[in-house]
């Protein structure tokens, strides 16, 4: 797949883009990974078991089914606002510093302000995820409940 990047742009430091786009699927994953993880250390090891068993079940039943849709995404650029910050300095006499000429040398930079760029992009989707997700969130409950008497599969105390 090939993924639309922005273009460069003079003033652009870095593209903070608001949606994930294609490209970055694989690091989406591992940070869903990671989270999942660090979640899962939270829960009982009946509870993982029972998730699972209901996340296998829900593959088979409704696997992933991926889509590649237009996005829009936003990169943040750096642009003139229309004011401008000026120094003036005194020129000194390069034989004697402490003689100061009497021409002045006059620096302006413009000052800028950081606006949001719209652009278009590539993001490819698994359009059954969320009905999957809540499938294997329900039979996990269910799972638990009947094995355990509650939903977290806990131990009750």
């Amino acid at each position: 797949m090939q993924c639309l990047q922005p273009p460069s742009l003079k003033h652009n430091r870095r593209p903070r883009p608001r949606v994930r786009t294609g490209c970055g699927i694989a690091a989406a994953r591992t940070g869903a990974f990671l989270a999942a993880l660090a979640m899962a250390g939270c829960s009982t090891p009946e509870y993982r078991v029972a998730r699972d068993t209901c996340t296998a079940q829900w593959l088979q039943k409704m696997p992933p089914e991926y889509e590649t849709r237009e996005t829009t995404l936003v990169r943040h650029e750096d642009v003139p606002d229309g004011t401008e910050t000026c120094t003036t300095e005194r020129i000194r006499d390069a034989s004697d510093p402490n003689r100061v000429v009497h021409t002045m040398k006059r620096t302006c930079t413009p000052n800028t302000k950081r606006v949001e760029v719209p652009y278009l992009a590539l993001e490819t989707v698994d359009i059954r995820k969320s009905a999957r997700d809540a499938g294997i969130r329900a039979c996990t409950a269910r799972f638990c409940l009947a094995s355990h008497g509650n939903v977290s599969c806990g131990s009750e105390e």
